[in-house]
């Protein structure tokens, strides 16, 4: 029997810093803020 699996990107609520960090960290990495290889520790 098939299963219907729903589309949690879509359907699911996130926590919006956990949306916003690998963006912000793409981009630190791209303008060589960071490098990486830094290690970071998030709350």
């Amino acid at each position: 029997m098939r299963s219907i699996k729903k589309n949690r990107a879509f359907l699911e609520s996130y926590e919006p810093g956990s949306i916003v960090k690998p963006l912000a960290l793409a981009g630190a990495i791209e303008k060589n803020l960071i490098d990486i290889d830094t290690e970071l520790e998030f709350p």
